[in-house]
């Protein structure tokens, strides 16, 4: 059996899988646990969109910090750093000219 829950654990029947969401496998004598990561979705609502890319400006001024899960979302580029390359890829991505990888 799968069963998906979401940021506060609440279990998720249908709808978008965002960050941080758990995904949980099961069968009859085993359960492995996985924490949904979308690269640039640092909201947790599944998608890539404008609030994702103020979270990212904030983070870099230094206004806003991500927790770990998060951190990880942000960092598009993949290089360790959430920076000005990561915040162009989510602006490109939701512009439409750039697909983030996943």
């Amino acid at each position: 059996s799968v069963i998906v829950n979401n940021q506060v654990g609440a279990v998720v029947n249908d709808g978008i899988v965002g960050t941080s969401f758990k995904i949980t496998v099961k069968n009859k004598t085993t359960s492995k646990s996985f924490t949904v990561i979308i690269n640039g979705d640092t909201s947790g609502d599944g998608l890539v969109n404008p609030i994702d890319l103020l979270q990212v400006q904030k983070h870099i001024l230094g206004t806003y910090n991500f927790n770990n899960i998060y951190l990880q979302a942000a960092d598009t580029s993949d290089d360790g750093y959430v920076n000005a390359v990561d915040l162009l890829q989510v602006q490109k991505h939701i512009l439409g000219t750039y697909t983030i990888k996943q």
